[in-house]
Parts: C-alpha cells; structure tokens; sequence
C-alpha cells in the first residue's frame, strides 16, 4: 500500500463526502491507498453518511471512533497508530484533489525525494491564493533558518509512517492550530527537508471544523501560538 490518508472529523461530514468524491476518480488504484478517519464527535452521522454513498465498496476506510474532542493532532496521531502505508497523508475534510492524477503524480515525486522530511504542494483557497508554505514561525522568528521554508500549512502534508513516529506525531499539547509549525519545526531539527510539489495542487476551504469564531475559538488560537 502507497499511502495511509489521515483525516480528522469534527462536524465535517459533508466536507468529507466531497473529499471522498474527489477522491473516487482518482487514477491510483483504490488497492493502493487505505483511508482512516479518527472521528472527534459521538454521533453516527459519519458512519451514515458512509455507508447512504457506499463508500465501503470503493474505499478501505477504517474509523478511530474518539470518546470526546480529543483535538486534532491527538487524532491525528490516533489514526497514524492503525496506519499500513509507508507515506502518510495528513489531510484536511475541506480538501478537494481536482486533479485525477494528483495521487499518482506525488507518489512519483515522493520515490524521486526519498530522503523527504515533510512534502506538500499548492493548496488553493477561493481567491485561487497558495496558503502551503511559510518561511517564519510565529512572532516572525525564523531559528536560522533564512529563506528556507519553514513549515507546511497542515491542511496537506505527506510525511513518512517512520518519521511520524520517530517524531511522536503531533504534540498533544497543541489542542488545534500550530501542531502543524511544531512538527515541521521537529523534522528540520532532524536535518530532514521540507519539499513543495508547484506543479500539483489542490483546493482547500478552510476553516470548515470551526466556522464561528468565538471567544474560545481566539483562546486555542493565540494559546497555541504562545
């Protein structure tokens, strides 16, 4: 198996039959790559949405049912657990792959970067705007690392099963948001590098797990940056 995809699921059920739509035309074989989903509310609406759209009959999906909100980097970290593949996919529900060949095309690209660290690509927003890449950490620090890409928006990121567990996976103590800083950070310090794909792309909605943003919303953000 190629890939192990890595989703997390907080109220993004719809996003998450688009993605698997998306992904239904791809031109890697199904045999190919495994989908696990670690599912953040307890309820059955995934599941249902599931199985109306039979998505078990194309798909090798596997569902981490979690207790509570565990946060995304710890479900994260609880899919990569039951993960086959050697590349992991740590993928957003709001993506959409809009290229057929985007699967095939990156694994070509990733057996021609074998010593990769983290590999992403373009991630398109409505105003056609790439959010992939960042070349300074928070409060505009860098760590010596000038004109180097710093970290990977972790809406896309492809990392090796290895890696990611070497690393521990994400930080538990990162609830959501900057977990994806954190760990590029961690990989650069292993002397691993960061690689962009800029002729692949995808779409990216953003925001979809958290569209109201209140005082708690603010607290996780500005909490994590810190």
């Amino acid at each position: 198996m190629k890939f192990s995809l890595l989703i997390v699921n907080y109220n993004t059920e719809s996003y998450i039959e688009a993605l698997l739509d998306s992904l239904r035309v791809q031109t890697m074989s199904k045999s190919d790559f495994e989908i696990i989903i670690s599912n953040n509310v307890q309820n059955k609406k995934l599941k249902e949405m599931i199985e109306n759209n039979s998505f078990r009959d194309v798909f090798n999906i596997k569902i981490v049912q979690m207790h509570d909100n565990i946060g995304f980097g710890r479900a994260t970290n609880a899919a990569a657990e039951i993960a086959v593949a050697k590349h992991l996919l740590i993928i957003n529900p709001d993506i959409l792959m809009t290229d057929k060949n985007y699967l095939d095309l990156m694994y070509g690209f990733i057996l021609s970067n074998p010593n990769y660290g983290a590999i992403s690509s373009k991630i398109l927003n409505d105003d056609g705007r790439d959010g992939c890449e960042y070349y300074s950490y928070e409060f505009s620090e860098n760590f010596d690392y000038d004109d180097e890409i710093c970290w990977f928006e972790g809406s896309l990121l492809f990392i090796t099963e290895e890696l990611f567990k070497k690393l521990k996976g994400f930080d538990d103590d990162f609830f959501m948001y900057c977990e994806d800083e954190d760990l590029c950070y961690r990989i650069k310090k292993q002397g691993f590098p960061l690689i962009k794909n800029n002729e692949l792309s995808v779409y990216h909605k953003g925001g979809s797990s958290e569209p109201n943003k209140d005082y708690a919303f603010y607290h996780r953000w500005y909490k994590s940056k810190i």
